[in-house]
């Protein structure tokens, strides 16, 4: 049951601290790190790039010399990251398409279009039975939705560099043709936390109280399941 959602964003966070403080090295440095644990730690480069572009508020910020100046360069150690460990498999095993087919026993081997995702979903959700899957595939639409909507939510709220790695992240996992383990997708990502304190910020005690209650009783069904090994959320 160990997972490495929080050792993600500890990573992620301290990307983006030292983001925030233009040490981009390090930013660069604690990205690399986050990919190697997570494959939407590539997410992270979007970030400091859009970082970069809205605290460096001069003519020619993308020029060589300003960039080889501020160590902006360092951010292809993010990508490099992960051709790292691809590199790394196919020295190991003699394969490095083994990192994508070894997820074939989740059906999260091929990359597949979000909105054909959109579609599997619909033709599983229409036809309602009473097995266990159908609820498991009504509880991944449903935090999807909940996903879109605080994304929407948070346009223009947060930071562009927060909303755009929230986005791409994501939208990683929706690539590979299902939305298995998506309830648990957003545990990692910082700006989704920052936007659900935004908004309950706003919000009255009632409010508070109802989205708390539904969030323990959630969580009270969802890890009794997931101890039990019905699904990997």
């Amino acid at each position: 049951a160990v997972y490495n959602d929080s050792l993600f964003l500890l990573f992620s966070v301290l990307t983006i601290y030292f983001a925030r403080k233009k040490s981009w090295l390090a930013a660069s440095c604690f990205g690399a790190l986050a990919t190697l644990t997570r494959l939407n730690g590539l997410a992270l480069f979007f970030l400091i790039i859009f970082e970069y572009i809205h605290v460096e508020k001069v003519k020619g910020l993308f020029s060589l010399k300003r960039i080889l100046q501020t160590k902006l360069h360092s951010v292809v150690l993010i990508p490099s990251a992960f051709l790292g460990y691809l590199l790394y498999i196919q020295n190991l095993v003699g394969d490095w398409y083994v990192v994508f087919s070894s997820m074939k026993i989740w059906q999260q081997d091929k990359p597949v279009l979000p909105l054909q995702v959109f579609w599997r979903y619909l033709k599983i959700l229409i036809s309602p039975t009473l097995q266990f899957t159908y609820w498991i595939a009504l509880a991944e639409v449903v935090f999807v939705f909940f996903y879109i909507a605080v994304l929407i939510y948070s346009f223009k709220k947060i930071r562009l560099s927060y909303w755009i790695f929230a986005v791409v992240s994501l939208l990683i996992p929706s690539l590979t043709g299902t939305f298995a383990g998506m309830p648990r997708y957003a545990l990692h990502l910082y700006p989704f936390f920052l936007t659900l304190t935004l908004l309950l910020d706003q919000k009255g005690l009632l409010f508070k109280i109802v989205y708390f209650s539904v969030s323990i009783v959630g969580l009270f069904f969802m890890l009794a399941f997931f101890t039990r090994g019905y699904f990997v959320s």
